[in-house]
């Protein structure tokens, strides 16, 4: 551990002891943490080991019809991996499912080998998985059954050799019980420290790896900032919508496991199973993406009993100001906003007070995280001025691929995608910023994306597209385009506008800007 490290331990220490997470007794939590440390690394298991040890009987993971404890869970993903390891001695492993008790146990199991894990997309159509898997060796992948014709049609050009050997989840659960599975805790531990590899929101194009182990001093700090603002306690229940494969997820699952809290999960579900769990098991924890956040608030009556929510976690992709007042108001002050990427993990953190003061803003960048906001020429910009954002760690400068500003309060504002920069008649112009506009003005729109197109008066032209509210279906592009006259200047009013009955989106709600297609 470095002095810079050594500095943040004693705060990072209160933080952690504070949540509850020595529990029940602080000194000997602390041995086992470094006995499952030095036994099996930094890892998911690892985190749910040193559980086992401490809550074996508490609910560990809730799926509708099925809950397991702590002990049940590790010593089923020990067990899976004991028949990994003898019937396939796997070292790069992929696993495509959806938010199940299976998927976290084969997570454990292939932790528990040391076997580089990469978790991929439901969303991935077949060639996106070909391409996948013609670029990257997998040994094994593990995946729901409902998937299977997906990987058989993308693996059916790949030469055999090549090909990975495909396991479906329900079929890895007869080689957990099966008798010539080796004893969990038997099977010789791996020697190497897998990684776990998530792959980016591929909101602009194809999903790229990302492999990242923080350093000491920055995960200190990052844990630090996080649970001095979110304030989770051990035990809370915790209902997580948000898959398991995004950064977001994960982290859900990795603190619940260190915190001894149930956590409820959903292979599929809407707003309606989501608001029955909250109200009939008393969730105390809400994760979920902005998509998610306004399904509820529709779906919510004045009738369901929502009292037990101590915090709402928003994240993965930009949450609409308007959107964020409407949750304070009906849920109160339990909204939390995160703003982070898979190449650079969490950096910033709204609290309830910042979304009042300024619903707009991802909030204050977190201790630990050294956040620059730099012109073109890549020269430090005065608070309030627009500019790129980078994360820097020693001497690299990571690119966020955002542009956005700092106010006078050290509050962080998002402009958008540097990537999705339009230049209209010589204006600068972020699509977010005219989305938010339309979704706030236009009562009848649900939501909208903004394209750039051709345009011979102005370089780039704004092409529109609006999905519409329940119950206004007969609004028409000229109706919508005659509402936004006074609301926009001649050259940022939209030249072309497309109703669409849904937007096409990631797992985590992100618009999917390269698939918007006029259907005409």
């Amino acid at each position: 551990m470095n002095s810079a490290a050594l500095r943040k331990f004693p705060r990072a220490y209160r933080a952690l002891a504070q949540s509850g997470l020595f529990s029940p007794i602080p000194l000997l939590a602390l041995v086992q943490l470094l006995l499952c440390w030095l036994r099996f690394g930094g890892s998911v298991y690892m985190v749910a080991a040193w559980g086992a040890w401490r809550f074996p009987n508490r609910t560990a993971l809730v799926e509708p019809g099925q809950e397991v404890t702590y002990r049940q869970l590790v010593a089923r993903a020990d067990r899976l991996a004991g028949a990994l390891e003898q019937g396939f001695s796997p070292r790069t492993v992929g696993i495509l499912g959806r938010n199940r008790i299976a998927y976290v146990e084969s997570l454990l199991a292939c932790a528990r080998l040391g076997a580089d894990t990469v978790l991929l997309n439901p969303m991935s159509g077949p060639q996106q998985l070909q391409a996948f898997l013609r670029s990257q060796k997998l040994d094994l992948l593990l995946c729901d059954r409902e998937f299977r014709p997906r990987i058989e049609a993308a693996l059916e050009p790949i030469r055999r050799e090549e090909r990975p050997t495909v396991v479906e989840l329900e079929g890895a659960r007869s080689l957990l019980e099966s008798k010539t599975a080796k004893p969990a805790g038997r099977f010789r531990v791996s020697p190497r420290s897998g990684s776990l590899i998530l792959l980016t929101s591929a909101t602009t194009g194809p999903a790229k790896k990302v492999r990242r182990k923080p350093s000491l001093e920055e995960a200190l700090g990052l844990v630090t900032g996080l649970l001095e603002n979110l304030r989770p306690h051990t035990g809370e229940a915790t209902l997580l919508t948000v898959p398991l494969l995004h950064g977001h997820g994960l982290a859900t699952l990795v603190l619940s496991l260190a915190l001894g809290s149930p956590l409820f999960l959903f292979p599929k579900a809407g707003p309606d199973e989501f608001l029955r769990c909250v109200e009939e098991r008393k969730i105390k924890v809400l994760v979920l993406v902005p998509t998610i956040l306004y399904r509820l608030l529709e779906a919510a009556h004045p009738h369901h009993d929502l009292s037990s929510l101590r915090a709402i976690f928003c994240g993965s992709a930009p949450l609409d100001a308007g959107l964020a007042t409407r949750a304070l108001e009906r849920f109160g002050d339990v909204l939390y906003n995160l703003y982070g990427s898979s190449e650079t993990g969490v950096i910033s953190l709204a609290t309830p007070e910042d979304l009042r003061r300024a619903p707009a803003t991802v909030g204050k960048v977190l201790l630990g995280v050294d956040l620059r906001i730099q012109g073109e020429r890549q020269s430090a910009i005065p608070a309030g001025e627009p500019g790129h954002i980078f994360i820097v760690r020693g001497r690299a400068a990571i690119s966020t691929g955002d542009v956005g500003y700092l106010d006078a309060e050290g509050r962080l504002f998002l402009l958008g995608r540097a990537d999705d920069l339009l230049i209209c008649g010589g204006e600068n112009v972020f699509p977010e910023a005219i989305e938010s506009r339309v979704n706030q003005a236009l009562e009848y729109v649900l939501e909208s994306a903004v394209m750039g197109i051709p345009d011979p008066e102005y370089g780039q032209a704004l092409h529109l597209f609006v999905v519409l509210k329940t119950g206004h279906a007969g609004i028409t592009p000229e109706a919508i385009a005659r509402d936004l006259e006074p609301l926009f200047p001649r050259t940022l009013r939209p030249k072309k506008i497309t109703v669409l009955s849904e937007l096409p989106k990631n797992l985590a709600g992100k618009v999917l800007r390269y698939k918007l297609q006029d259907p005409g």
